[in-house]
C-alpha cells in the first residue's frame, strides 16, 4: 500500500522520468476516468512524461496553440501541441520547422477527446541521420527492458497493488484544515490532530478513488482513513496550499505569508512571480516547496483588491497601468 506520491514514484520510476516510446505504443496508453488526464498506463506502469522522435508530417496553427503532427514510421502519427502562453519562443520555433524535418520531442501525455496527444515541454531538430537511428535503438531497448520487468514482480520496479488519485477529497480536506486552523494558523497541525478534529466535528470527507493497477478495478477508500488523508496532504503540498514545518507538522499557507513580500516590490511598478518566489523561499526553508503557480495566484488575488490598476504583461508578470496612476 502506498502512502504518498513520493512512494508511488519510488515504486514506479516510469512516472517521473522521460520514457522513450514509439508513437504506436503511445496510442496504447490507457486512461481511466477517475484518474488525472495527464497520467496513463502502459504495460501496467503509470506514465506521464514521454520522448518521441519522428519527422514532421503536418503543421497546424490554432488560436493559442500550434500543433505538429509527427510520424516515426511505427504505423501511427501523434499530435504534438505547443501552448503559446506557456512558451512563446518554443511555439514560434516549432512552426518555423518544415514538413520532413526530424525532431525529438519531450512532453506530457494528455487525454483529449478519447485520443492521446503530447503537450510539448521541449524539442530539438535532429540533423544527423545517425541520431534518428540511435533513437530508434534506444526505444527498442527501453521497451524490451520494460517488458522483462513487467513479467518479474521481484525486480527493482515492482508493481504496487494500488495507486491513489484524490481530487475532490483534497479540496474538501483543505476546507476542513482552514476551519481547524483559523484561530492559530502559525501553530500548524499534525495528521493525528486532523483525525481528532474530523471525529469531533463529525465531518465525513468524500471517498477516494483507488485504482488497482493489477486488475484495473476502481475501488473506494473511506475519506477519513489515514491513507486517504496522507495522500491528499501530499497533493496540497504540491499545489502550495500547505507546507511542512517539520516531518510530522504541516502549516496552512495564507495570503499574508506571500503578500508581505509583494508590497515592497510594488513601488517599482513591476511584479514578477519568480522574484517573489525566490524571496519567500529565502525567508524560511519551509516555503521551499511553494510552486510558482501558487505564488502567482496569491499575487493575482491581491492585485484585484488593490486601488492601483495593474495588468498582466505576460504569464506570472504584472505591471502598473500608467493611465490609472
Amino acid at each position: 500500500m502506498l502512502e504518498n506520491e513520493n512512494q508511488l514514484t519510488h515504486q514506479f520510476p516510469t512516472l517521473s522520468r522521460w520514457n522513450p516510446m514509439f508513437i504506436s505504443d503511445v496510442h496504447k496508453i490507457s486512461f481511466h476516468p477517475h484518474l488525472q488526464r495527464y497520467i496513463g498506463f502502459w504495460m501496467g506502469f503509470p506514465i506521464r512524461w514521454i520522448q518521441i522522435v519522428g519527422y514532421i508530417a503536418a503543421i497546424d496553427i490554432y488560436e493559442g496553440k500550434h500543433v505538429l503532427t509527427v510520424d516515426d514510421c511505427s504505423g501511427m502519427v501523434l499530435r504534438v501541441v505547443f501552448i503559446i502562453q506557456d512558451d512563446f519562443s518554443m511555439s514560434k520555433r516549432a512552426i518555423s520547422m518544415s514538413p520532413g524535418n526530424v525532431v525529438c520531442v519531450f512532453g506530457k501525455i494528455n487525454s483529449f477527446r478519447s485520443e492521446v496527444e503530447l503537450i510539448a515541454q521541449s524539442f530539438e531538430e535532429l540533423r544527423d541521420p545517425n541520431d534518428e537511428w540511435k533513437a530508434w535503438q534506444k526505444r527498442m531497448r527501453y521497451k524490451k527492458n520494460l517488458t522483462k520487468i513487467s513479467k518479474n514482480h521481484h525486480s527493482i520496479i515492482r508493481t504496487p497493488k494500488k495507486s491513489y488519485f484524490p481530487k475532490d477529497h483534497a479540496k474538501e480536506l483543505l476546507k476542513c484544515i482552514r476551519q481547524m486552523c483559523k484561530l492559530n494558523v502559525q501553530a500548524g497541525f499534525t495528521i493525528e490532530e486532523l483525525i481528532i478534529y474530523l471525529k469531533a466535528k463529525e465531518l465525513h470527507l468524500p471517498l477516494v478513488h483507488i485504482f488497482n493497477v493489477e486488475n484495473e478495478i476502481v475501488e473506494n477508500c473511506d475519506g477519513n482513513h489515514i491513507l486517504a488523508l496522507n495522500f491528499s496532504l501530499q497533493t496540497l503540498l504540491q499545489h502550495g496550499r500547505i507546507v511542512r514545518k517539520s516531518n510530522s507538522v504541516y502549516m496552512l499557507v495564507t495570503s499574508k505569508d506571500i503578500i508581505r513580500f509583494v508590497i515592497p516590490l510594488m513601488a517599482s511598478g513591476l511584479l514578477e512571480a519568480h522574484k517573489v518566489q525566490s524571496i519567500v523561499r529565502d525567508s524560511n526553508p519551509m516555503f521551499i516547496t511553494l510552486p510558482l503557480s501558487a505564488i502567482a495566484k496569491h499575487i493575482c488575488q491581491f492585485l484585484l483588491r488593490t486601488k492601483g490598476k495593474w495588468r498582466q504583461a505576460k504569464k506570472y508578470t504584472w505591471v502598473r497601468d500608467n493611465q490609472f496612476v
